[in-house]
């Protein structure tokens, strides 16, 4: 690039990035965190299962959504495991050049210092083994609230405390997220109550330069727990060290010692237990094997060891 067209590139990013803070002025805003969040498996969902997001100010997203955008122009809308692989959108396309825009893309992130990062992922060997009455979708109830937990920790975290305004991707389980959702909004005992807005959104990743953002998370955070319990065993990937040598993005990983302290908790808690009973009795739920797990994890975020 010569220093006459890169003069032009920045002053051209300066001005839409001047003209979004402009845009932003004219809403109200209250100490809103945005957490944009998606979710990743393995092709045939076998061995691992994962929820990732990340969270910034809005000013913060207006930057990076003109870096990434800008990074991705000649590609089709980011997905991340087409990305790597060049298939379906990117099939036909240059493999190394594909390669190259997800290295880009993790770069990227790492040196965006406002922006923080989580993934929740679950073996899902070790949770049929652990819960092997329960249904599929239990997995997704685990790692969503833990997502949602540590953003919402975030918020109440910041100077001065912010409320978290949640955004996730379009997908088969949008009715357990709002269900979720609602759970924990109305739990006053709840150490973050009220730094959740209380609703989760659902956009489209096409539309979501945010949302593109988080499919990378959690794929970073699925990836890696299949390379250790998948039937290829590899090593750390460059990319999840690059985001995590940061210390502004966190992974974590349920196995058999956070899945079956959890079914031991769960086998505890009884219904003469005066607290679930009254959240039972409150919400109109019987006392079964499902509803004693999102008690414990959901709402009380117990039987956990990272």
């Amino acid at each position: 690039m010569t220093n006459t067209s890169a003069s032009a590139y920045y002053t051209a990013h300066e001005e839409a990035l001047q003209q979004l803070k402009l845009a932003r002025k004219k809403k109200r805003i209250v100490y809103m965190l945005s957490a944009f969040g998606d979710e990743s498996a393995d092709e045939k969902e076998q061995y691992v299962f994962a929820v990732g997001g990340v969270v910034a100010q809005r000013g913060e997203w207006d930057e990076l959504k003109l870096a990434w955008d800008e990074r991705n122009q000649g590609f089709p809308t980011f997905h991340a495991a087409n990305c790597e692989s060049a298939r379906e959108e990117y099939k036909g396309l240059d493999v190394g050049a594909c390669k190259e825009l997800y290295a880009d893309l993790v770069r990227l992130l790492a040196e965006a210092k406002g922006l923080l990062g989580f993934a929740s992922a679950v073996s899902l060997p070790d949770y049929r083994k652990a819960f092997p009455e329960l249904p599929m979708d239990l997995p997704y109830f685990l790692c969503f609230s833990r997502v949602l937990n540590h953003f919402t920790e975030v918020s109440f975290l910041s100077v001065p405390q912010e409320v978290a305004e949640v955004t996730f991707d379009h997908s088969r389980h949008e009715y357990n997220a709002t269900e979720l959702c609602r759970l924990i909004a109305e739990d006053s005992e709840w150490r973050f109550f009220g730094h959740f807005d209380g609703d989760v959104r659902f956009s489209c990743r096409k539309n979501s330069s945010e949302l593109q953002v988080a499919d990378l998370i959690a794929r970073e955070g699925m990836k890696h727990l299949y390379n250790q319990i998948g039937p290829d065993k590899r090593g750390t990937r460059r990319s999840i060290n690059a985001l995590a040598d940061t210390k502004r993005f966190k992974f974590e990983f349920m196995q058999h010692v956070a899945l079956s302290g959890l079914k031991s908790k769960a086998d505890a808690l009884h219904s003469e237990n005066t607290d679930y009973r009254g959240w039972l009795e409150m919400r109109g739920l019987v006392d079964n094997l499902s509803n004693r797990l999102k008690y414990l994890w959901v709402l009380r975020h117990e039987g956990f060891t990272p």
